[in-house]
C-alpha cells in the first residue's frame, strides 16, 4: 500500500511538471508572437488571469512536492497541508478555467466588425 501510494504521488508530480513545461512553452510562445506583431504584453485580463494561474500553480508545485516528496516534512506538517494542497489545487482549476474563458471571450470580442 506505501509504494503504491508514493508511485502515484510521484505520478501525480511528474504529469503536473509536464504541465508546467507545456504551460511554460505556451507563454513564452505568446511572448514572443506578441513581439513580432507588435502587440504590447500583458495587457487584459485575460493576460494578468492567466499569468497568475501560472505563477500561483508553479508555487502549488513546489510546495506539493516540498511537503510530499521530499523526506524532511514531517508527517503531522503533511497532514496540515494537505488540505491546503486540495482547496488551492481546486482554485487553481477555477482560475485556469476562468483565464481561458477570458480568452475566448477576448478573441470573439476582437473578431466582432
Amino acid at each position: 500500500r506505501h509504494e503504491a501510494k508514493r508511485s502515484t504521488k510521484v505520478l501525480h508530480a511528474l504529469l503536473h511538471g509536464l504541465a508546467l513545461v507545456i504551460a511554460l512553452v505556451g507563454i513564452i510562445a505568446v511572448f514572443e508572437s506578441h513581439r513580432t506583431k507588435g502587440i504590447p504584453d500583458m495587457y487584459s485580463l485575460h493576460s494578468w488571469c492567466g499569468m497568475a494561474a501560472f505563477v500561483l500553480y508553479l508555487l502549488q508545485w513546489l510546495l506539493g512536492c516540498g511537503f510530499f516528496l521530499l523526506p524532511g516534512a514531517s508527517f503531522s506538517l503533511r497532514g496540515w497541508y494537505k488540505p491546503q494542497h486540495v482547496f488551492f489545487g481546486i482554485a487553481l482549476f477555477v482560475l485556469s478555467i476562468a483565464a481561458c474563458l477570458l480568452g475566448i471571450t477576448e478573441m470573439l470580442l476582437f473578431n466582432i466588425r
